[in-house]
């Protein structure tokens, strides 16, 4: 007789799966507010992901919930360890009044509700209603019956209940809409996913400064992008020598300024390798060291080929990035072009963890200035513990203001705000 099935739990070994994985994210990394662990320890993340194995829900790790036709995530239960840091970001407390863009599972609006209390107030939005209706079943479930969950564009924010006390985001944000900061409280703290420069994501915990939004924290992060009405620009990849499917992506500079062709025949041409003595995974590579360089190096650039065209190109090595693309940084500078690659002769075996790579950096052309900053951006974040920026000093101004910046400074223009990034060192 055929026995497979979904394995059942009892309720003694649900909670010591529960706890033990909250135990070994504390264990980890604690968190500077206690009522953050308490939560953690006391919402039942099972319930808002019925379908799922207990053994996989009480894993540290993001579990996807909603995919699009391209088989794309565009919703998932955010991973236990990484909603903790940003809950602690927002230095919530007992009372609060909050508003949440992405409601997804429901599991974080229950987390919340828990730390804030009957007194506080839980909003959260999601543009998906069988996404909400599926959240107000798993929040009526746990017995958060008073958080509101709203189908909604998350970009408006929520007039009919702001100011709120503290706003948490949970997609990621090419830009900061001008509804959250207008419906932020004097004294409260935004928590965004936001992508400075590229896909990398930073999850800054944003207070207000004389007229502007200041960082307080900085930590790495992935999320599924925020959809709606400020998903993103249009902007147009360069291509590069008349092949499909590879794409010179640049930064900060405007496309038109770079000459394509040019471009493609320097890295056709001879190249010199530098060692970084820098050994990372893929993962590593794509979600923490490849937004460091960018903030660091200038006239950055990632370039992307399909694996399909990869064998028709003269790109080398690069890393596995979201989409099956093989993607990677590059800086380059009149008369020099330097890309981050893998060591000549190694695969690519679906970016696990378990993988690791020696970082190199293949310079092409005559000035080998970019190749070298590279280097050195490489190895400083490796000296850093590899965290990224967590102390990275971020401002955030509405657009059409003209802030005073430093001439180190890094500024980034988006179509709703210009961003600031001190180059000037970390905040101790």
């Amino acid at each position: 007789m055929d026995e497979t099935g979904p394995r059942t739990y009892s309720p003694q070994e649900i909670d010591d799966l529960h706890q033990a994985m909250v135990d070994a994210i504390v264990a980890a990394r604690p968190f500077d507010n206690p009522l953050v662990e308490r939560a953690l320890r006391a919402v039942p993340r099972h319930l808002f992901l019925p379908t799922i194995d207990v053994a996989e829900v009480y894993t540290d790790k993001a579990i996807g919930t909603a995919w699009d036709e391209r088989k794309m995530p565009i919703s998932s239960s955010t991973q236990p360890s990484l909603m903790g840091l940003m809950i602690d970001q927002l230095d919530l407390r007992p009372g609060h009044r909050v508003l949440e863009i992405g409601a997804a599972t429901g599991y974080n609006a229950a987390v919340l509700r828990h730390i804030v209390g009957e007194e506080g107030r839980v909003v959260t939005i999601d543009i998906d209603e069988d996404l909400v209706a599926a959240a107000r079943g798993a929040l009526h479930a746990a017995g958060y019956d008073d958080v509101l969950a709203v189908t909604a564009d998350g970009s408006a924010g929520y007039p009919p209940e702001a100011p709120f006390d503290r706003i948490l985001v949970t997609v990621g944000c090419p830009d900061i809409p001008p509804a959250w900061p207008a419906q932020l409280a004097a004294d409260g703290v935004l928590v965004v996913p936001l992508s400075l420069i590229g896909d990398a994501q930073k999850s800054l915990a944003l207070r207000w400064v004389d007229g502007h939004l200041e960082s307080q924290s900085s930590i790495d992060c992935r999320f599924v992008a925020l959809r709606g009405a400020h998903s993103g620009d249009d902007s147009e990849p360069l291509l590069l020598g008349g092949v499909p499917k590879v794409a010179l992506h640049p930064e900060l500079d405007d496309p038109s300024t770079i000459d394509g062709a040019a471009v493609w025949r320097t890295i056709g041409g001879d190249f010199v390798d530098y060692a970084t003595g820098v050994t990372a995974a893929p993962r590593e590579v794509a979600l923490r060291l490849l937004g460091s360089i960018a903030l660091q190096v200038p006239h950055t650039f990632w370039i992307a080929v399909t694996e399909q065209a990869l064998e028709t190109t003269q790109i080398p090595a690069l890393f596995l990035a979201p989409g099956r693309q093989l993607a990677t940084y590059g800086a380059l500078d009149r008369d020099g072009v330097a890309l981050v690659v893998r060591e000549p002769g190694s695969t690519l075996d679906e970016g696990t963890e378990q993988e690791r790579f020696v970082l190199m950096v293949r310079s092409y052309g005559s000035n080998h200035g970019p190749a070298e900053e590279l280097v050195a951006a490489i190895r400083d974040w490796d000296d850093r513990g590899r965290r990224g920026d967590e102390h990275l000093r971020v401002a955030v101004w509405p657009a059409g203001s003209e802030p005073e910046v430093d001439e180190t400074d890094l500024v980034i223009r988006k179509p709703a705000s210009i961003i600031v990034v001190s180059r000037k060192g970390a905040r101790p």
